[in-house]
């Protein structure tokens, strides 16, 4: 729905919140980058350090979808400003940690300050535009979590390189203060937010197509993840890529996935959402099964898959994001506006779990020494996923009446 006739206004207020996203994505990863510092400074072992990224993970699985219902009534654009103003807080909390259990706090903190940001602000990004341009709305605001892995996660990790991982976390707290200072003046009040009761946004999530798309988000993180938590090894054993190489390597992906994010919202528009992502997540699936052929046989092609495979793993990224835009329209669409934040905020955790058990499964491979099955895993996840949306699209291809989408109705 529209909430402004102002278009200009609309596409600033979408920037904003694309910013927003943008320092989320970028707090969220660079602190890998910055691991061990941090273990040096707090006196902590690395593995210990990561610990950070578990509690960063859970509390925003599990939070999220609790403080979306919790706060659904609470008027959008003051929610919004606000959880982006108290996530620039919980970086400055970081910035003066004196103590590992004070950094614990305060990127739980952080997790829940982003868990309640990110579904709200999807889901404002798709109400502020008409449905036919929906796609293109959430494309653009996940563009700043893609632009975060191209140029926010290098930055942030060569500012910790230079002046201290410390500073790190004030360069993400001055972005997020500003984006709060202008979401809080400039986005104007979302009129769905009073819609609804508690067990009307609950059991508008109930929708059978609702809960495949959740798991195959699951799915699709997981197979994403396995590979590439670990494709800093993946790429050195199995195609001696690495150093500066490698950093050319993450840039690409990251460059990719911008243009995917972009790309996600204007197919998803023209040719609908359906189509859009399985399409994407079928061609996922046979990128990494191409991969997983290719690095089987790595050291028999020599320079060609030191090319190959990293031109793979860009474009299976750039696919990964369209798949993802696709994926959000298609949810909200399934949904009325006062229950599109409750859905969101389940896909973010759906993905979250996905991206936890990509690297449980990639850590089993590897310590049991088998790194080239990174990408099997990866190939047999996002098949599986392919398989569930064809399974939910069955009943839509019987009939029409089968499933109806619910958007619109309260």
């Amino acid at each position: 729905m529209h909430t402004t006739s102002n278009s200009a206004g609309i596409k600033t207020i979408l920037i904003c919140l694309a910013i927003g996203v943008f320092a989320v994505g970028t707090e969220g990863f660079m602190i890998a980058g910055v691991l061990p510092g941090i273990a040096s400074e707090l006196n902590v072992t690395e593995a210990v350090a990561g610990y950070l990224v578990t509690a960063f993970s859970l509390v925003y699985a599990i939070g999220s979808p609790i403080l979306t219902v919790v706060l659904a009534p609470a008027p959008q654009r003051r929610l919004i400003g606000l959880a982006m103003l108290m996530f620039a807080l919980g970086n400055i909390l970081a910035a003066v940690a004196s103590s590992y259990g004070m950094l614990m706090l305060a990127r739980m903190v952080l997790a829940a300050s982003a868990g309640i940001f990110m579904p709200a602000a999807l889901n404002a990004a798709g109400m502020l535009v008409a449905p036919e341009m929906r796609g293109r709305a959430l494309a653009l605001v996940n563009c700043g979590g893609a632009i975060a892995l191209m140029i926010g996660v290098p930055l942030g990790a060569l500012i910790g390189e230079i002046a201290g991982w410390r500073f790190s976390f004030v360069l993400v707290a001055v972005l997020s203060g500003a984006a709060s200072f202008v979401l809080l003046s400039r986005l104007p009040e979302l009129t769905f937010r009073a819609a609804g009761t508690l067990s009307e946004r609950i059991k508008a999530t109930r929708h059978s197509e609702i809960s495949t798309g959740l798991l195959t988000t699951l799915l699709w993180a997981m197979g994403i993840n396995t590979l590439y938590t670990f494709i800093a090894v993946y790429l050195r054993q199995v195609a001696g890529i690495a150093g500066e190489q490698l950093g050319i390597v993450l840039f690409g992906i990251g460059f990719t996935s911008a243009i995917g994010a972009y790309l996600g919202g204007v197919a998803t528009d023209r040719w609908g959402a359906p189509r859009v992502r399985v399409a994407a997540i079928a061609s996922m699936a046979c990128i990494y099964l191409a991969i997983a052929l290719l690095g089987t046989t790595a050291p028999l092609q020599g320079p060609l898959s030191t090319v190959a495979l990293p031109a793979l793993m860009m474009i299976c990224a750039g696919v990964a994001w369209i798949f993802y835009a696709a994926q959000q329209v298609r949810l909200l669409q399934l949904v009325p506006p006062v229950s599109g934040a409750m859905v969101v905020s389940l896909n973010a955790s759906s993905m979250y779990l996905g991206f936890a058990s990509g690297a449980v499964a990639g850590a089993a491979m590897l310590q049991g020494g088998h790194i080239t099955s990174l990408a099997w895993i990866s190939a047999v996840c996002e098949f599986a996923g392919l398989c569930l949306l064809i399974a939910t699209a069955i009943p839509r291809w019987l009939g029409p009446d089968v499933v109806e989408p619910t958007e619109g109705k309260a």
